[in-house]
């Protein structure tokens, strides 16, 4: 694979993980650490090659991975590519190993939680959703996380873990927390370069109300 190669439709039909075994593809990520360590820098080194650095969290990838793209399209119909089975694979051999609690996940975790790619975050959500007690660190990272609650393209995820976590989180992280929320847009670049300098528009009260008090 070439670097022209990583710009993500070339990267799509370059790729090959239509496998006869369905399951091999997440068999192998779930069963080979340095299999599953070398994936996850490749999609690093693409994703930078797909999205330079800019200001906000590389996004590259996220509309790949099933599972999101299953909440967020309008589409009732879904179609996976080679690109799609890989990031459900992998998304599915984390969570795995959070389950387990992999001496993997416990060196791995830290940095996935801290990435600057949105996708990474993303795989995070599902195992801290699911055993909140054991993760008050990690989504306190994720919630006091201003660029990711303004910028993240993951406001449905992140209310939803709101909802089932609020409960182990310190007050001081609860307070943050809704701090950031109910602060989202004010600053004056933003409202000067967007034409909202006297009142914000209704989808970001919209976008707060979802955040605290949960979708349905």
């Amino acid at each position: 694979m070439t670097n022209d190669d990583i710009y993500h439709f070339d990267l799509q039909n370059k790729m090959a993980c239509d496998f006869q075994n369905k399951d091999f593809l997440q068999h192998a990520l779930e069963n080979s650490n340095h299999f599953l360590d070398l994936v996850l820098q490749s999609l690093t080194t693409w994703a930078y090659k797909e999205e330079p650095s800019g200001r906000h969290l590389n996004t590259a990838f996220i509309h790949s991975c099933p599972s999101y793209h299953r909440r967020h399209s309008r589409h009732d119909l879904y179609h996976v590519e080679n690109l799609g089975r890989l990031t459900q694979a992998l998304e599915k051999a984390i969570c795995r190993h959070a389950r387990e609690n992999t001496e993997w996940w416990k060196e791995n975790e830290p940095k996935l939680k801290t990435s600057n790619l949105l996708i990474f975050r993303y795989f995070l959500i599902k195992p801290y959703s699911k055993f909140p007690e054991n993760y008050a660190d990690g989504i306190s990272t994720l919630l006091t996380n201003p660029e990711l609650l303004r910028y993240g393209h993951l406001d449905y995820e992140l209310g939803r873990l709101m909802q089932v976590s609020y409960f182990v989180l310190p007050e001081s992280i609860q307070l943050k927390n809704q701090q950031i929320i109910l602060s989202l847009y004010k600053d004056d670049d933003w409202r000067e370069l967007n034409g909202c300098v006297d009142e914000l528009p209704i989808w970001v009260y919209r976008k707060q109300y979802y955040y605290l008090c949960g979708y349905q």
